[in-house]
């Protein structure tokens, strides 16, 4: 018998056919997403705010993301607007 495991899109699906509870996650650069409550974060990925329906996750994070830019982006650019300022 070969056991195969189930990749994190077929575990997504699986958690949206069954009703499950997700997580609005976030990482370094401030990019949002949707996670099965029941899987292992990713490495660079923390819980943002808590466990729901896939849809009051979504309304979360449509909330609280409002400046889609990586944080990286949004920071080289304030410096630089600071230095074209001074």
């Amino acid at each position: 018998m070969t056991i195969r495991r189930v990749s994190d899109v077929e575990e997504y699906v699986l958690a949206q056919l069954r009703g499950g509870s997700f997580l609005a996650v976030v990482n370094h650069e401030g990019r949002y997403s949707v996670w099965p409550r029941n899987r292992e974060l990713p490495a660079g990925w923390r819980q943002e705010g808590p466990a729901g329906t896939e849809e009051e996750c979504l309304a979360r994070i449509e909330r609280i993301w409002t400046d889609l830019r990586p944080a990286a982006v949004r920071r080289r650019l304030s410096t630089a607007g600071a230095e074209d300022a001074g």
